[in-house]
């Protein structure tokens, strides 16, 4: 079992780590990215994205000095920290890919990178994203690769709202335009699930199958109310939704690939003070 948590916004940010043997603490030596995904582990070993100088570094947890290891820098100037994320395929975990504040220049997406090593030597990837774009807002790395060395989405802006395409090693997805930012979760197998959610507008899930390539057609999850903030699952099937209505957090699960949803409660929020 493994965990972790950072403090963030400040010059030198803090990084705790478990494990069965223990709990460890890491000294970042800078400020964590602000971005979602700023954290992964390649097996046993912890990396986090650090920003320095204008640019973003892979950073690897040193036990031998509580501190974190440079693995790679990127010097130039990054994009948006929505657009900065870093995963490894938890079924191996030797593959891992990083956007480092992907930005698009001329037709090709710049700033990512990616290992076969467990993040011991990093190599540019250089991709190109269809026409019609105004620019990358948001990324996102699966917690599974499926059948692919890399596999990561990328969401812009387009006319009629916002697209999101899955790049893998095998090549890109089918586009999909939602008309608000989507909510994005994976499987360890790399199925991507992708949510629709507008307030006021029952939300719809769509599926793009590792195995196939394709995505499902939309389908309606009219038990689910609020606002979706997350979706992930453990199995093509089996998954969980985290929704908000009027503040409140709730729950809700599926065993049918989201075909359904069962509501499993409300979160409980700490009180303070």
């Amino acid at each position: 079992a493994v965990g972790f948590f950072a403090y963030q916004g400040q010059t030198d940010s803090v990084v705790f780590s478990f494990r069965n043997s223990g709990a460890s603490v890491h000294f970042l030596g800078g400020p964590l990215v602000p971005a979602r995904q700023s954290l992964g582990f390649s097996g046993e070993n912890l990396f986090a994205l650090r920003q320095r100088s204008g640019g973003i570094q892979i950073t690897t947890a040193d036990s031998a000095t509580s501190g974190f290891a440079l693995r790679y820098a990127d010097a130039r100037t990054p994009g948006p920290p929505a657009a900065t994320a870093i995963g490894f395929a938890s079924q191996a975990p030797q593959d891992g890919v990083a956007l480092l504040g992907a930005r698009e220049i001329a037709g090709r997406v710049r700033g990512i990178v990616v290992t076969q090593d467990a993040g011991v030597t990093w190599n540019t990837l250089v991709i190109g994203l269809p026409a019609g774009g105004k620019g990358i807002l948001a990324a996102y790395v699966p917690i599974g690769f499926g059948p692919f060395t890399y596999q990561f989405a990328l969401v812009d802006r387009v006319a009629r709202g916002y697209r999101t395409i899955v790049e893998t090693s095998a090549g890109a997805s089918t586009p999909v335009v939602t008309p608000a930012p989507p909510i994005i979760g994976s499987d360890p197998q790399g199925d991507i699930f992708l949510v629709s959610s507008v307030l006021g507008v029952a939300p719809t899930l769509s599926t793009l199958s590792a195995r196939t390539g394709t995505w499902s057609p939309p389908a309606q999850m009219g038990e689910i109310q609020g606002a979706i903030e997350s979706i992930g699952f453990s199995s093509q099937s089996n998954g969980i939704a985290i929704s908000t209505l009027a503040g409140i957090p709730r729950a809700f699960e599926t065993s049918d690939g989201g075909q359904h949803w069962t509501r499993r409660g409300v979160l409980a929020i700490p009180q303070v003070g």
